[in-house]
């Protein structure tokens, strides 16, 4: 499954849980989600969280989502490792949909040689930023608030785009 999918879905019945007085389904939900987190998505070896096919194999993809369990405080606390790949979303402006070193990335939106209309392969997406930097700022407010800046260069002109260029600050001008 999704990572972006999964973690959001464990904030939705972590919320649900505490809604109600008694045990309700949404804890042991979560507690699956939790699970398939720690111990599917997450491999300790390169402490990644990545997307996982319906035969149990975890993508070699970098793509940001892979921040996201971050999100979630107790997995903040255990998997703060994970930001050591912040040099791989190191671009000059925001932060990157995909690794800029993977070999599917592309600043432009393009895939496999034909530009897209929804690239998720490099451009650079205000919400997955803020999605990004929260995350960032669970485990390191000071990294969290220096990634913050960053994202917000995309905004300098006072535009919003739907996504842009992670090496120029181009907002996409054909979506």
């Amino acid at each position: 499954g999704a990572v972006d999918a999964t973690v959001h879905a464990l904030r939705l019945c972590d919320f649900l849980a505490e809604m109600r007085p008694v045990d309700s389904v949404y804890r042991s939900y979560a507690a699956g989600f939790r699970r398939g987190l720690t111990e599917v998505a997450y491999d300790p070896l390169s402490q990644w969280f990545a997307d996982v096919d319906a035969a149990g194999n975890r993508s070699d993809a970098r793509p940001a989502t892979g921040f996201f369990p971050l999100l979630v405080p107790d997995l903040s606390a255990s998997y703060g490792g994970v930001l050591r790949w912040l040099s791989s979303f190191d671009t000059p402006q925001g932060i990157p949909a995909e690794a800029a070193e993977s070999p599917s990335f592309s600043a432009d939106g393009a895939w496999l040689g034909r530009r897209m209309n929804c690239p998720w392969n490099g451009r650079s997406w205000p919400m997955l930023n803020g999605f990004v930097v929260e995350a960032i700022s669970a485990v390191s407010p000071a990294l969290g608030r220096a990634w913050l800046r960053k994202a917000l260069k995309l905004h300098k002109d006072g535009s919003s785009w739907e996504h842009y260029s992670p090496l120029t600050g181009q907002g996409s001008e054909y979506r």
